[in-house]
């Protein structure tokens, strides 16, 4: 089945936890179904060197929270930045409709505000 691989990754996540040491994080929320994530980051050099997150909601947000982590670590800020829906699309590998691709998407909304953050406060 399609939905398979989604199911395993919210289940047992390999990113899902706490990050000891962390110098980035942020957390929001899916108004509309209550999805909760929030992610931590370990930046080093510009470049993502660890990550976990941690949060409550559906498959899809969880599955996509895990599986958007695996892609980002060792990328740098900039290659983060430019990561758009269409890359969330590529990793859940299902259709999803207008609601379920705001689940998806959390996840690369808070992982981008979280590098933005980060910038902000380490502008030379």
């Amino acid at each position: 089945m399609e939905y398979d691989f989604l199911i395993e990754r919210s289940e047992k996540p390999v990113y899902k936890g706490n990050l000891k040491e962390f110098n980035a994080s942020f957390n929001d929320r899916n108004q509309v179904c209550g999805d909760q994530v929030e992610i931590f980051l370990k930046i080093e050099d510009g470049i993502i060197k660890d990550a976990k997150f941690d949060g409550k909601g559906c498959l899809i947000s969880m599955a996509s929270s895990d599986l958007l982590l695996e892609q980002v670590i060792g990328k740098s800020i900039d290659e983060v930045l430019k990561l758009d829906d269409e890359f969330i699309r590529k990793l859940v590998k299902v259709p999803l409709g207008v609601n379920r691709i705001k689940c998806a998407t959390l996840p690369l909304k808070v992982l981008k505000r979280a590098v933005i953050d980060y910038v902000s406060k380490n502008k030379n």
